[in-house]
């Protein structure tokens, strides 16, 4: 991944993932989900796993 790199990446269910900058310059990040979020019965959950 990188300038000139640009990659799709897929995350399935249930896996614990994160994202972090490492170049010099800006990064954008698109994210989509197939749901909207609810918070009466959240399926997403924290998990500090990057510094």
């Amino acid at each position: 991944m990188g300038e000139g790199a640009l990659r799709t990446v897929k995350i399935t269910p249930r896996i614990i993932h994160a994202i972090k900058n490492i170049g010099d310059t800006d990064m954008v990040l698109i994210v989509y989900a197939n749901e909207s979020f609810n918070a009466d019965d959240p399926d997403t959950f924290y998990e500090q796993i990057l510094e």
